[in-house]
């Protein structure tokens, strides 16, 4: 049976991170950095690589990839913050189920 990633942090997984330094790109930044998740028992359930990208402090978009124990990328998460820096539109892809989740933000308007 195959666990979830959201069920896989539920079952008490640590994640452990570092930060790397970001990168200039024509007047917008990169930051990449990775994550490790543990179980319980202490064994390497998936690791995170994480792309970040800003312009002059305003987060732009991400991309996430899960990768199994292996190194085989398992998911992918991408979120684009050009409506909201805090409700990102989104699209999670698990490729272990071959099924995908998104939300598309939308700027509110006032009556």
């Amino acid at each position: 049976m195959r666990a979830s990633l959201s069920s896989l942090f539920a079952a008490g997984l640590t994640l452990v991170g570092s930060l790397g330094t970001p990168l200039a790109r024509a007047e917008s930044e990169v930051a990449r950095y990775t994550g490790e998740a543990y179980a319980e028992d202490g064994r390497l359930a998936y690791r995170e690589q994480h792309e970040v990208v800003s312009d002059k402090g305003a987060l732009l978009r991400s991309r996430t990839r899960y990768l199994d124990a292996t190194g085989k990328e398992i998911a992918r998460l991408d979120s684009d913050y050009s409506s909201s820096p805090y409700a990102p539109s989104y699209t999670f892809l698990d490729l272990r189920a071959r099924s995908q989740e998104s939300a598309r933000a939308r700027l509110a308007t006032r009556r």
